[in-house]
């Protein structure tokens, strides 16, 4: 796991702007690094950001552009080394597969800044239909490669001497970071985060960014303690749901099997062959997501979630938090908390 307490702890990422550019893929890629430096500054309020980002068009120059800070401050005289820096090429608008090798053929200077930037041994990462930018130039060469579904052909005639057979739909190939499509692309930029910068500050922009069917009913039963029972002709199902609006009620197999309109023995061994476990060890799992996103986003006291979760026991609350999660409440909270602490609040800063 790569943390940075123990890394170089910089990541300055340079945008490229071309005019064919689909120019969403950039903002995107800046929204994800703006989302994890709010992130970090609230986890660590006296330390500098160590994501950085910059526009910049081909020659080099900054981009300004109209509404958009195109630069995220940062200290001049620290200058992150190559390897501590990663250019993006975005996706391309094209009309057909030739018209993309011509855009590429077309930008000697953004190729020419590409390739000088991978000799000094700095990072790249593409976008979608970008990746003939990184295939012009070599760089993927030896490498199982996965390109755009409609662009696939064109990309294996072109370069005959690439393999094109892969299925990954985000990949890391040396020092090259690929997105195949452009919903992906989100995916793609939390990995660089996990692999070049800190692993717990892509995790908790992930919890932000990325879609997790458990936290979003969690947080529906936390905010508006909706107890309506849906239904559905599985019994596992309608039991899933009726815990998962429950956790904080102390577990009983009768309530759950009538719940479920099943007996007890049978809920048991269907639960078992969908879901892989018990219903209470599902049950269990639920309270330690509810108490994780708590401890993220609220000050409670442990013992304040451990009641919110369903455990009157704190210590028994906290045995099963490790044994989920491989660290104690706290700790957690110390690694993924999405607000700084108190000693650093201003009044109007609290909700």
């Amino acid at each position: 796991m790569k943390s940075l307490d123990s890394s170089a702890g910089r990541l300055h990422v340079k945008l490229l702007w071309l005019p064919d550019a689909m120019h969403g893929t950039l903002l995107n890629a800046r929204d994800v690094l703006k989302t994890a430096s709010i992130i970090y500054r609230l986890q660590h309020p006296k330390q500098p950001s160590p994501v950085s980002w910059q526009i910049v068009a081909p020659d080099g120059n900054p981009v300004k552009l109209p509404g958009v800070p195109s630069e995220e401050p940062r200290d001049e005289t620290d200058q992150p080394r190559p390897e501590q820096t990663l250019m993006l090429v975005p996706a391309i608008h094209c009309h057909n597969n030739p018209h993309l090798g011509e855009i590429t053929d077309a930008n000697p200077l953004a190729l020419e800044m590409l390739h000088q930037h991978a000799v000094a041994g700095g990072w790249i990462a593409t976008v979608y239909t970008g990746l003939a930018f990184a295939a012009r130039l070599g760089l993927l060469s030896g490498e199982r490669i996965c390109a755009p579904w409609a662009f696939q052909s064109w990309f294996a005639r072109t370069y005959p001497g690439l393999d094109f057979s892969g299925t990954d739909r985000v990949a890391m190939h040396r020092k090259v970071f690929v997105s195949v499509t452009i919903d992906a692309q989100t995916d793609m930029m939390l990995a660089i985060l996990d692999h070049l910068l800190d692993t717990d500050l892509a995790q908790a922009c992930a919890n932000l960014l990325c879609y997790q069917h458990e936290r979003q009913a969690s947080i529906r039963d936390i905010s508006r303690k909706n107890w309506s029972r849906k239904t559905s002709d599985s019994p596992v199902y309608r039991a899933t749901q009726w815990l998962s609006t429950h956790i904080d009620e102390p577990y009983r197999l009768a309530a759950l099997a009538e719940a479920a309109a099943t007996s007890e023995r049978t809920l048991l061994r269907h639960f078992q062959e969908v879901t892989g476990m018990s219903p209470l060890d599902y049950l269990h799992k639920l309270r330690v997501e509810r108490a994780k996103m708590l401890l993220e986003v609220t000050l409670q006291t442990v013992h304040t979630i451990a009641l919110a979760c369903g455990y009157s026991d704190v210590a028994s609350f906290r045995r099963l938090f490790r044994a989920e999660t491989g660290m104690t409440p706290y700790a957690y909270r110390a690694r993924f908390a999405l607000r700084s602490r108190r000693v650093h609040w201003k009044v109007e800063d609290v909700d």
